[in-house]
């Protein structure tokens, strides 16, 4: 574990690179889901920096579901769940968001929601029908003047048919 807290150098900003590292760590397994991380101030000094730096990086790691903070109680490598890619897609498209991206996305779901279709009829639970069913019956007592709640249940039945799907790539790329 010694060789993930060392300093780290400042070619980025101090907070980026102590995300990459601790990032690459978790990816390459040398922190385990569930695994501790030592204290703060133990970091602070393995990596050279100052509180604020290493704050900024672990906030950033566990908005992004890399890991778990309890306070009193330490900090916690996070098993990754589809929910939170999903979370980090869909920060990705709002940042990097054009005109051409609804257009896209309209695209490529007329590509594929058949199959995906096929696939949720096959898998679905109870569960998700009864999800679906209620999108559905939301979606038609919504007053279409509301554009916003209009669009946020299209979103939800789509993820909500690529979960029935059962297949955790489906859910990311819908």
């Amino acid at each position: 574990m010694e060789d993930i807290f060392q300093n780290i150098g400042t070619k980025l900003t101090l907070s980026q690179r102590i995300e990459r590292t601790l990032e690459n760590a978790i990816r390459e397994k040398k922190l385990p889901v569930g695994s501790k991380l030592p204290t703060e101030r133990e970091m602070c000094e393995s990596f050279g920096v100052s509180r604020t730096a290493l704050r900024e990086a672990l906030r950033r790691l566990s908005a992004r579901g890399l890991i778990n903070i309890h306070k009193g109680s330490g900090m916690y490598v996070s098993e990754l769940n589809i929910e939170d890619a999903i979370k980090t897609l869909n920060l990705y498209y709002d940042l990097k968001f054009d005109r051409n991206l609804i257009a896209q996305i309209i695209e490529v779901r007329q590509m594929f929601e058949p199959e995906i279709a096929r696939y949720a009829a096959r898998n679905r639970t109870d569960e998700d029908l009864a999800e679906l069913r209620g999108n559905i019956a939301q979606f038609r007592s919504c007053n279409p003047d509301n554009t916003q709640l209009e669009s946020d249940l299209d979103n939800r039945f789509h993820l909500a048919v690529s979960k029935a799907a059962s297949n955790p790539i489906i859910q990311m790329t819908m």
